[in-house]
Formats: structure tokens, C-alpha cells, sequence
């Protein structure tokens, strides 16, 4: 097959399909052609594996899937722009293979952090969407999603609260294994989180219900009370240098 260098970036068609398997230019900073001759292209397996030279990528909407180890070993890549939505990266065949410890995601404009909901309609959220993205606090699976694929919110270290919706019949191994912080579970579905371990909500869940989130504000500071007892979670503000609050509510906290 023919390789085409389309400025800089290289493509080659295989069976009908567009494929991006290099870059050979010197730009830092990349951002992805739209499509490819009109069309939709996937990311060749090992297409950028050891590009030391990336510090960020843009991918547009013409991206349709993402090959095994595309970014492996690029050190320095820090921060992904996707400038699809929230439902078509959940979507994104391969998109697990964007995802590294250090790298910030941006879908859109804005940074993967915070609070994260899901639009009702998407029905699948990939294995390893949203793997290390340390930044997210709380997530809403909507009543539409069915499956949650493995290593989907991995070591996601600030996560406090997961609703998980109704429709959820299956959750891939590992889905919110490493998410140390993670406390609270609003589970709707059928499942059973209890005694699953690290399959479905890791091992530090004080408390599983189907109702609204328990986890409270208080000047960025994050508290939940479970049996009598006062946690607090975690922190959500923008200080630097902090001083615990002496009391909850007026009471003791752990």
C-alpha cells in the first residue's frame, strides 16, 4: 500500500480503511488532520511509540479508533485536546490507548476534573475511558449505559462518589480499582457492590445506597457521615495551604 504525506502526517489505506502511522515533521505540538481525503482514519498500532518529541496532541472528530501502544512511551506528551464531546470519547474504540499517568485530558476546551455526568444516551462506556484522570471527584452513570468496561475510572485518586444507573447490567474487572478516595456508591442497578471488591468500587466504600449523594461541601472541603461517625473525604477548593476546620457540624471527625 501506498504511505501518502499529508502534511506530515503519514496514511496508508488497508481494506478499504484510512490509516495515520507516523508523523515525520518537527512540530511539539500536534494537532490531527479532520479526516483523511474526506474520511474517517484510525491510529495505527505503534504509530507515535516513543515520539519524545510530543508534548500535545489535538485529536479532531475524524478519529475513529485509536491502535494498541499509538502513544506508548511519548514521555513528554502531557496534555490530550479531543475536540469531540463527552459521548463520542466514551465511545472511542482504543481510547485507553491515549491514556497515561501524567497526561491531562481536555474534552472540548475544557479539562477532564470536577464533577463528571455522563449524558443519558450513552449506552457503553469504554474500558480505560477515563483511566488516571486524578482530577475527577464525582461521576454520574446515567440509566442508559449498560456496560462499564475494565480499568474505565483506574486510579482515578480523587474520585469520592460514583452513581451508577440502573441500566447497568455489567462492570468490567478493575472498573474503579485504585480510587482510594472513593467512599460513597449511589448504586441504582442490580448489582451488588458488596464483597465485589476491586471490580466494581474498590475497598475504601463507607457507604452503598440508591439515593442522593450524602458527600457534603463545606468550603471545599468534603465530608460524609455514615453510622454516627463524620469523615472527611477529601478537598475541591482552590487554597494551597490549608487549615482543617476544627469541627463538623460541631462535631468530631475522622
Amino acid at each position: 500500500s501506498v504511505i501518502n504525506n499529508e502534511n506530515g502526517f503519514l496514511f496508508f489505506v488497508r481494506g478499504g480503511k484510512n490509516y495515520m502511522i507516523g508523523y515525520d515533521g518537527y512540530e511539539r505540538d500536534l494537532k490531527f488532520p479532520d479526516s483523511y481525503k474526506g474520511e474517517k482514519y484510525c491510529i495505527y498500532n505503534n504509530a507515535f511509540m516513543c515520539c519524545v518529541q510530543i508534548g500535545s496532541v489535538t485529536l479532531g472528530k475524524g478519529v475513529e479508533a485509536i491502535g494498541e501502544r499509538a502513544f506508548e512511551g511519548c514521555y513528554f506528551l502531557s496534555d490530550l485536546y479531543y475536540e469531540g464531546d463527552i459521548v463520542s470519547w466514551c465511545t472511542l474504540d482504543g481510547v485507553g490507548n491515549l491514556q497515561d499517568y501524567n497526561r491531562r485530558i481536555y474534552l472540548d476546551g475544557k479539562e477532564l476534573k470536577g464533577d463528571l455526568i455522563i449524558p443519558e444516551g450513552v449506552t457503553e462506556i469504554k474500558p480505560l475511558a477515563f483511566y488516571y484522570c486524578s482530577g475527577l471527584t464525582s461521576v454520574i452513570i446515567p440509566n442508559s449505559v449498560t456496560s462499564i468496561g475494565e480499568r474505565a475510572f483506574y486510579n482515578c485518586t480523587s474520585l469520592t462518589s460514583v452513581t451508577i444507573g440502573r441500566g447497568v447490567k455489567n462492570i468490567g474487572n478493575s472498573a474503579f480499582a485504585s480510587c482510594d478516595k472513593l467512599v460513597e456508591v449511589i448504586n441504582k442497578s442490580d448489582l451488588h457492590a458488596e464483597n465485589e471488591g476491586y471490580s466494581i468500587v474498590g475497598r475504601r466504600v463507607l457507604i452503598e445506597h440508591s439515593g442522593e449523594t450524602k458527600i457534603v461541601n463545606n468550603d471545599g472541603y468534603l465530608f460524609i457521615s455514615v453510622d454516627g461517625n463524620n469523615y472527611m473525604v477529601g478537598y475541591v477548593g482552590d487554597e494551597t495551604v490549608l487549615t482543617l476546620p476544627q469541627n463538623y457540624n460541631g462535631e468530631s471527625y475522622e
